[in-house]
């Protein structure tokens, strides 16, 4: 996991031209600065670079849990699940974190601006995309999905082929579900199963 740490990336993209920066200690001045801080967010973890950290380290720990996701209510779930659950959220908080360095914000001021957002009745997609790494119940059906599609992905792609690119290999076998970061995406890539 070491060599995939969230703080590893190359350095986040510049802010984009509308984004208000520097707004770290004054209240959230308009409901237009709110959203687009929380649009923004979501974007930032839409990012390739990161969605390649998220898709490697499901990869990795995605053979330690069942092939079924209906599973979810029906079996014990064993400590080691709740331990990649919250393995699977720092990686979601530590990119957060990076967002509100980069755009000198504190978390009191974000936590603000989200308030408003929410009060607002602004987009739920966008909301739902910030905190869907919250949910265990989620994250267990993700990661049976990504066993299920790693599997497939050594059945036919590992046999069919001379030299095998791994990251290329799991890109392909998850890219229509590269984890939370794809929650409210139009996205009309089918699935490989």
């Amino acid at each position: 996991m070491d060599e995939h740490a969230a703080g590893d990336e190359e350095a986040p993209p510049p802010p984009p031209p509308s984004m208000p920066s520097g707004s770290s200690h004054r209240p959230a001045e308009s409901e237009d600065e709110a959203a687009a801080h929380m649009r923004n967010l979501l974007q930032w973890l839409r990012d390739e670079a990161f969605v390649a950290v998220v898709a490697e380290w499901s990869w990795d720990v995605c053979m330690e849990f069942p092939r079924d996701g209906s599973l979810l209510t029906s079996i014990e779930h064993t400590l080691r699940y709740t331990e990649a659950h919250q393995e699977y959220r720092q990686l979601f908080e530590a990119r957060a974190e990076q967002y509100l360095q980069h755009f000198g914000l504190n978390m009191e001021y974000f936590l603000e601006m989200a308030v408003q957002y929410v009060s607002l009745g602004h987009d739920d997609d966008v909301f739902e995309g910030l905190v869907a790494s919250e949910s265990y119940s989620t994250f267990f059906i993700y990661m049976c999905a990504v066993r299920r599609r790693r599997e497939w992905a050594e059945r036919t792609m590992c046999s069919a082929r001379d030299e095998i690119h791994w990251s290329e290999l799991m890109r392909q076998a998850i890219r229509r579900d590269l984890g939370d970061v794809t929650v409210g995406d139009d996205s009309d890539i089918e699935c490989l199963e």
